[in-house]
């Protein structure tokens, strides 16, 4: 097979961005980016939706904006007072 057959048979290596439309020249044929830019605005675009909850500090009770799943405390005074009370708890 000639340089022209291997062009005409295989497929142009191009596509198009999935997030800006930018067109690209490809590697491997899964690749959905054309940067590695684009590939993380829309790994954030589509996980950050919903990504903050809402709680109450276990020691004062303020209401705190958390992205992290085992946050109990506000602030680094509460942290402490939070574990001087387990502290007094755990002696006999």
């Amino acid at each position: 097979m000639n340089a022209l057959q291997k062009s005409v048979t295989c497929p142009p290596k191009e596509k198009r961005c999935t997030f800006c439309a930018h067109t690209f020249r490809y590697v491997r044929r899964d690749t959905l980016y054309c940067s590695r830019a684009c590939r993380q605005a829309a790994y954030r675009l589509r996980t950050g939706a919903g990504r903050y909850n809402n709680m109450a500090c276990t020691v004062c009770g303020k209401e705190i904006q958390t992205i992290r799943w085992d946050r109990m405390v506000c602030s680094s005074a509460c942290r402490q007072r939070l574990y001087r009370q387990r502290k007094a708890l755990a002696q006999p």
